[in-house]
């Protein structure tokens, strides 16, 4: 009697393990996407696009968006540069929001095998619903629409094959969060979607800009590069 009990604990022991190790990976949220990049002598633009992977909207909080290269890749002086009115965020009101560009911030981490290029975005402060719905983006699931901006990063000397977003448990890393109206408007990270590009097919074949009043307006288009 007791060693059928003993075999009986010892298959619900291993019924239990299974069941952990087949444990779904949570369903990203949120599309962080690098699109429209072209390279022009030492120089390589490129867009950062977002786009939510659910019904709901996602509320664009605190993001870290970090590219890593190989340290031949760039130049000790290399910069990278913003390009001002290019971010399309809208608001809840589907008005434009400027207040992120104001706040982004940029940095180059050199101390490990490769180099990390920084691009952090802080979102403007607000108070109360009324404000969150006037100042804080909302990012819902049209493609090609909800854009960071666009970034010139300079002092290439090798380019690529793809460019990936770094992801790591610490220190710099690609993350964000969104901002959750239920729960007091607290902040909370997001499963994120990090979908590489490959640059060996890809060269500017439009750019165009126009002025309206104090907004610049900005077309371009991509094409295929012939190497």
């Amino acid at each position: 009697m007791l060693r059928w009990i003993f075999l009986l604990i010892l298959v619900l022991a291993g019924t239990g393990f299974s069941r952990q190790s087949l444990a779904q990976a949570p369903v990203p949220s949120l599309e962080i996407r690098i699109s429209q990049a072209h390279f022009t002598g030492d120089r390589l633009d490129l867009d950062i696009l977002l786009r939510s992977l659910k019904p709901d909207r996602h509320f664009l909080g605190f993001t870290d968006v970090v590219l890593a290269f190989d340290q031949a890749a760039l130049h000790d002086t290399a910069q990278l540069i913003f390009w001002p009115g290019s971010s399309q965020l809208m608001s809840g009101e589907q008005q434009r929001i400027d207040k992120y560009e104001m706040r982004y911030n940029f940095k180059f981490d050199r101390t490990s095998d490769r180099i990390l290029v920084y691009i952090g975005i802080d979102p403007p402060r607000f108070k109360g619903l009324s404000e969150f719905v006037a100042t804080i983006a909302h990012i819902d699931e049209r493609s090609d629409f909800h854009r960071i901006g666009r970034f010139s990063l300079t002092g290439i000397q090798q380019v690529p094959d793809e460019l990936r977003m770094h992801v790591a448990d610490k220190g710099l890393h690609t993350q964000a969060y969104h901002f959750v109206p239920a729960n007091n408007f607290l902040a909370e990270a997001t499963v994120l979607q990090l979908p590489p590009l490959n640059l060996m097919n890809q060269s500017l074949e439009m750019f165009e800009a126009v002025r309206e009043g104090e907004q610049v307006n900005l077309q371009w288009e991509v094409g295929e590069l012939s190497r």
